[in-house]
């Protein structure tokens, strides 16, 4: 759904803190969600490019093991289900879970107004080490995707990575860690900055997990095609609208762009009040976000997934004729 290392909540005395589990990135909703634009963007030839790839996967067949028998269009399922994998394969049961790199999911811009000490991270890969962070893992999985040599279950892997990381770098949250006196080694994307949960439900949120589900918490794909129905019918996510912001091919723009929503919306130009995870105790009360956060919270999330799905058709075109 947009990715960070999963954070264990804590346990004992502070076992009931936060209502729902550490971040996973946008969620499985918002990756399908980015998939299904980019699946509706792309040509017949880049589908079938894409379809053949993906079957190469390790495993493939655990790609459609969760397809509802009456939807029909097998090849868009996998596609969708390819954008959540690299999530997928974090549980240590997952055949793949070596695949697993928690670090490919993020990068950390600071977000600093009390200007404590925190470091700048690299953003072009060495070509040989493990990424550091998601520009350098975009960077490793575009080369073995588009270069001939690379074995097929390699490419289907690099594929899977690329929808992913496509869909990670356009949430804000993905691209920043807020530091400052009260989380002077940051607040892990949102991890560790803990708010009253908006949905109506009791207790606490991270403000990261807030995010990552804010297109919804549904894995279906028929309310992954409804709710991209529902957004095509907006013009304002059309492709002829959103044009200039598509033409943007720069993935290391992509995060800037990411980086400034956070600072502007998700932080409130630092102006947001939370409490941090490691600070509270159990009767802590965590402030509340102001009155129109969360309607402006999902006009973002929607026009990032859908200027993720076009960016991705457009990348995939790029690569995909390279493959």
């Amino acid at each position: 759904m947009l990715k960070r290392s999963l954070l264990l909540v804590m346990a004992g005395l502070f076992a009931g803190l936060v209502s729902a589990p550490a971040a996973l990135a946008w969620n499985a909703t918002g990756h399908m969600m980015v998939a299904k634009e980019a699946w509706d963007d792309m040509s017949p030839a880049d589908r079938a490019k894409a379809t053949e790839i993906l079957k190469h996967l390790p495993h493939y067949d655990l790609l459609l093991s969760h397809m509802p028998k009456d939807y029909t269009d097998t090849d868009a399922f996998a596609f969708m289900e390819a954008a959540t994998w690299p999530d997928n394969i974090r549980s240590e049961s997952h055949p793949s879970h070596s695949e697993h790199h928690g670090n490919w999911h993020y990068i950390d811009y600071p977000v600093n107004p009390d200007n404590v000490p925190a470091e700048s991270p690299i953003e072009h890969w060495d070509g040989h080490s493990d990424p550091a962070n998601l520009l350098q893992a975009m960077e490793k999985c575009e080369k073995e995707l588009t270069d001939p040599a690379t074995a097929p279950d390699r490419r289907a892997i690099a594929l899977c990575w690329v929808i992913h990381l496509t869909g990670d770098i356009h949430q804000p949250l993905h691209a920043t860690s807020l530091f400052g006196k009260q989380f002077p080694k940051g607040d892990k994307g949102g991890n560790s900055f803990i708010i009253k949960n908006p949905n109506g439900a009791n207790g606490s949120v991270g403000l990261h997990s807030l995010w990552d589900n804010m297109l919804g918490t549904s894995r279906s794909p028929f309310t992954i095609d409804k709710n991209i129905a529902a957004l095509q019918k907006n013009p304002k996510y059309s492709r002829d609208a959103m044009k200039d912001q598509i033409a943007e091919k720069d993935v290391k723009t992509w995060a800037k762009e990411s980086y400034d929503l956070a600072v502007s919306i998700v932080y409130d130009n630092a102006h947001l009040a939370g409490a941090s995870k490691e600070l509270m105790t159990r009767d802590s009360q965590p402030p509340a976000l102001p009155n129109g956060y969360m309607e402006k919270a999902h006009a973002i999330a929607d026009q990032r997934v859908m200027l993720a799905g076009h960016r991705l058709a457009d990348k995939l075109q790029q690569d995909l004729s390279a493959a």
